[in-house]
């Protein structure tokens, strides 16, 4: 993907608010054409990127198991 593309893709985004006050947690695997998103939207607008451990499918997948802290 050309790196063109990507900027295009996160930096003037009107559907999502990437900015320093967010933080965002990466869950899709990095072959995932959509992690593409997920990981240079932050970067690229000054917001936190937090990167989740690998854990196997199951209860700990379930969105109650995440917390965010600080």
């Amino acid at each position: 993907m050309p790196n063109r593309a990507v900027i295009r893709l996160v930096r003037g985004a009107d559907f999502v608010r990437f900015d320093r006050d967010e933080s965002f947690l990466l869950l899709a695997p990095l072959a995932f054409d959509a992690s593409t998103f997920e990981i240079w939207g932050p970067l690229l607008n000054g917001a936190r990127l937090a990167v989740a451990p690998d854990v196997p499918l199951g209860p700990r997948r379930s969105p109650t198991w995440w917390t965010v802290s600080g």
